[in-house]
């Protein structure tokens, strides 16, 4: 009798946990709707101020309840489960790990698709002429501008070309990335909320960070169908937060987030497609939009296609036709907006566009330590490993065909002239396959379980090798390191964002344990000599001279290249001078790369670039941020004389003999 009074008791304690937990769900789902709308909530409670600020702090609130009502259900009364069987952990975990950071890690290259969404909503088109007096001078080139006839240019100038009659701004990017964000910012566009909201911020973060959430909850589904569930965990996890998944994708409205979640949502229907015919033609929507989101992804099309036409033929009509949607759309995005329905963003046939170094260029894009995709992500090892098994009898010819138009993704990025994909973090170029490079690995559970005892240390090592080193990307980088070191420094295995950061906490404990003064708050202790290479630079307008200068500590206080206060950073400041005046536009800091304890040398090496010929004073010194230079405490900066000139005309032979090559 009191095993089932306990039982009844056990069970009216459960229901009412979860309607609590449904409750208190729906009240910040509401709140988040508030907020969404409005751009902010906040009201006063007996004097005392609540609300939500932003909607990332009550999506992670959201997130948190679901979460628990989750776990809840996995201990209900009877059954004894510690973690629910399906996706929807990974989904929520995956969100919520990508949203705690708390920032947006874009760049200018993310910006238009920060306000398309917005434009779709209220103007119902694609221009951005309201927003671009939000662009500051960099991101610039993140547009173009648009006559009445089609013609296009890029953006040289200021806000003030939107005055023109006939004149627009576009995208200077693919617009598939915030088409497909359009619902997450639905409520604010129909709502109140302004384009210099800091919510848009917040909304960009949130539409990159759900998508590739979504991706991970997808390619899960994909993996259950072929291999264990425990493997499919593990393989999800190490997508989810051992690749650009977590340091970069899902950090801003990039192309690839949603590239990555429409080549998983592909990955799918094929999988599926093997028992049901009707998904696999169903996966050319998806694949196809992915290329509208990043039309380097056309190349996985060919190897998909020749397995379609030699294992599926039936299926292969109906995949074209479903490839219609999102091809209809591009064709029609790029007449309205460009009078020329075949336009692309780069000509393929540019001269400029391409490197004549592959090797170098494949050799870094896989295993430099600035950008090397095995570097950051060695998990993928058992990527190749799995194709290499899928290749044996019988072999599956999915996964060749996929892994085949990965490396034809790969190839092209190597072959192209800024392969390290400009500032950013890691192998970003690479992500859009990394959807791809993951469902690789699958093959490998079946070896795994046989050899458990030898294989699983090594692939838990590989997995947290990975998730350490993007998760250095979502929470620890501040972008310094790329702002210098490209693209020379790719291959310096002492400074890079993976040795960086370990070193910056061994320098903190370091001065703490020692109780080292340092440039944050004993300043006026500052002290330094200068060494310069060449007593004078020389070089011609083209030819970039190169500036080497030594500076030593010779006080007693530590150079802090970046505390978390702004004040007492410790940088470089430099300026050009022509006859004593500084020339405008040439001058600025250069941060350190590392803090310089004393008795320390620090070497700075940067380029001169000036355009026009003549002779020229550059005056470098150290600044402490926040405080005062140098040069105020009677250390005086060092100058260098600077001589550019005119480029030597070919003489009349040389010319001569040019022509008869």
């Amino acid at each position: 009798m009191s095993n089932k009074s306990d039982g009844r008791r056990g069970r009216g304690l459960f229901l009412l946990a979860d309607w609590v937990l449904i409750g208190l769900s729906a009240l910040v789902a509401a709140c988040i709707v508030l907020v969404l709308w409005r751009g902010g909530l906040r009201f006063d409670l007996h004097g005392t101020p609540v609300g939500f600020a932003t909607a990332t702090g009550a999506v992670l609130v959201l997130l948190g309840l679901l979460l628990s009502r989750l776990l809840l259900h996995a201990l209900p009364p009877g059954r004894r489960r510690l973690l629910p069987p399906d996706s929807s952990l990974l989904f929520l975990l995956s969100l919520g790990i990508y949203l705690s950071n708390g920032s947006t890690l874009g760049t200018g290259d993310t910006l238009p698709a920060r306000f398309l969404p917005m434009s779709i909503l209220r103007d119902g088109d694609f221009y951005l002429d309201e927003a671009v007096p939000l662009f500051k001078a960099g991101p610039l080139h993140a547009l173009r501008f648009v006559e009445a006839t089609g013609k296009d240019k890029p953006v040289l100038g200021g806000p003030a070309l939107a005055g023109r009659p006939g004149v627009h701004y576009v995208s200077d990017y693919p617009v598939g990335a915030p088409v497909l964000a359009v619902p997450v910012y639905l409520v604010s566009g129909l709502g109140n909320v302004t384009l210099e909201s800091p919510l848009l911020e917040e909304l960009e973060k949130l539409a990159g960070s759900l998508m590739i959430a979504l991706s991970v909850l997808v390619l899960h589904l994909c993996l259950k169908r072929v291999t264990s569930p425990t493997w499919a965990a593990l393989v999800s996890v190490a997508y989810a937060f051992g690749t650009s998944s977590l340091s970069v994708s899902s950090q801003a409205l990039w192309q690839h987030g949603p590239a990555q979640l429409c080549i998983t949502a592909s990955l799918y229907c094929l999988v599926r497609g093997r028992s049901e015919l009707r998904w696999m033609a169903l996966a050319g929507a998806p694949l196809a939009m992915a290329v509208v989101c990043r039309p380097t992804n056309a190349l996985l099309f060919l190897p998909v296609v020749v397995y379609l036409l030699l294992s599926y033929r039936r299926c292969f009509l109906p995949f074209v036709a479903w490839c219609l949607p999102p091809v209809l759309f591009q064709l029609w995005y790029n007449y309205t907006y460009f009078h020329y329905p075949l336009r692309t963003q780069y000509s393929g046939s540019s001269v400029d566009l391409w490197s004549g170094e592959i090797i170098p260029a494949l050799a870094g894009l896989l295993l430099s330590p600035g950008r090397g995709l095995l570097v950051y992500s060695p998990i993928f090892i058992l990527s190749l490993c799995g194709t290499v098994a899928a290749a044996r009898r019988p072999p599956d010819f999915m996964v060749l065909a996929l892994g085949s138009g990965a490396l034809l993704v790969i190839a092209l990025h190597s072959a192209w002239k800024v392969w390290w994909g400009g500032l950013c973090y890691g192998p970003r170029l690479l992500a859009d396959i990394t959807p791809i490079l993951a469902f690789c690995m699958y093959p490998v559970g079946a070896v795994l379980e046989r050899r458990t005892k030898v294989l699983l240390p090594i692939v838990v090592s590989l997995l947290a090798w990975s998730v350490c080193a993007h998760s250095i990307g979502a929470f620890w980088d501040d972008g310094r390191w790329t702002g210098y070191s490209i693209p020379g420094g790719l291959w310096s295995w002492s400074d890079n964002p993976l040795v960086n950061p370990p070193r910056e906490i061994l320098n903190r404990f370091l001065i703490r344990y020692r109780h080292l003064p340092t440039s944050a708050g004993s300043a006026e202790y500052l002290r330094a000599h200068y060494e310069i290479e060449s007593a004078a630079l020389r070089g011609v307008v083209g030819k970039v001279p190169e500036l080497t200068l030594r500076a030593s500590n010779t006080g007693p206080v530590v150079w802090l290249a970046w505390p978390k206060a702004a004040k007492g950073t410790v940088s470089f400041e430099w300026e050009m001078l022509a006859d004593g005046k500084r020339i405008g536009g040439q001058g600025g800091r250069i941060p350190l790369r590392h803090d310089v304890f004393p008795g320390e040398s620090y070497e700075l090496t940067a380029p001169i670039v000036l355009e026009h010929p003549g002779i020229y004073t550059l005056r470098v010194g150290l600044r402490c941020e926040g405080e005062f230079s140098l040069e105020a405490l009677g250390i005086a900066p060092a100058e260098i004389p600077v001589t550019i000139d005119e480029p030597r005309k070919p003489s009349r032979r040389n010319r001569q003999s040019k022509r008869e090559e």
